[in-house]
């Protein structure tokens, strides 16, 4: 799939190949990993090709044959390996050859006997033990359900296409200006008596809005497509259909000057 991302190497809104990581981060063709809130748009949305598992949170692909040996992983030791609970137990040297490097250093390929541990209980179990078996993070995954994945992406899809641009609140009363120039915004206040701030990007695109009532502030951003709101908290969008600090009929105002600008 391809996202829309906010920011990426100091430029703003660019369009990058992702894949899914879970059901809150992207990861991009560089390995960089993205969260939910730092995107904008996405195109060809592949991810009704993957389930989330319910008991570990892992994304696998949704097929028969990805979700049988997901289910199957809690019942056997292979599965150990690259598992942070593992450890090497009564190591023995056998053995061990040096070779030359061009560099002038030595490659060491050792060989030797030793016992595979679980460290995820106190008695540290052999990792072929059936009380290991027991432990494993993966026990649950074999009657777990496998969840589509949902956000405001999949909900949504292209909640945040329409957008307008800074002549738009020029023109409707935005006129108090404040520069950021080293995080690429400036803002807007709307004069009002409930102060509403349109984030401009580098782009003179409004990227999003501040409400800002009685030493209380919360960014959102606005879906003309389905006229809603949605606050950008922590890594993810949240649906707002009403603000905590503020009665709702001053929320209902707010929302409705915030969608006038996209008529």
């Amino acid at each position: 799939m391809r996202i829309l991302l906010r920011n990426y190497n100091g430029e703003q809104y660019v369009w990058k190949k992702a894949e899914v990581k879970s059901a809150t981060k992207f990861t991009l063709e560089d390995g960089h990993v993205v969260s939910q809130a730092e995107i904008v748009s996405i195109s060809r949305d592949n991810r009704k090709k993957f389930v989330k598992c319910s008991a570990c949170g892992e994304i696998i692909r949704n097929t028969p044959e990805a979700i049988n040996e997901h289910k199957l992983k809690g019942t056997t030791s292979a599965t150990c390996f690259g598992c942070k609970y593992m450890r090497e137990m009564g190591s023995k040297q056998l053995s061990v050859k040096y070779t030359l490097q061009e560099d002038g250093s030595y490659l060491a390929n050792v060989k030797k006997s030793l016992n595979l541990v679980c460290t995820a209980t106190w008695n540290t179990p052999d990792i072929n033990s059936e009380n290991a078996r027991g432990y494993c993070k993966f026990k649950q995954c074999a009657t777990a359900e496998m969840k589509a994945i949902e956000d405001v992406f999949t909900k949504y899809p292209n909640a945040f296409d329409d957008m307008i641009t800074v002549d738009k609140v020029l023109d409707n009363g935005f006129t108090e200006r404040e520069e950021y120039a080293s995080r690429g915004k400036v803002e807007y206040k709307l004069k009002a008596r409930n102060n509403i701030i349109a984030v401009v990007n580098k782009l003179n695109i409004v990227d999003c809005f501040v409400i800002d009532y009685r030493n209380h502030r919360i960014t959102v951003v606005y879906s003309k497509k389905y006229d809603k709101l949605f606050a950008i908290s922590s890594e993810t969008y949240t649906e707002v259909k009403s603000i905590w600090f503020m009665p709702d009929t001053t929320f209902a105002n707010i929302k409705s000057k915030i969608a006038s600008l996209y008529n």
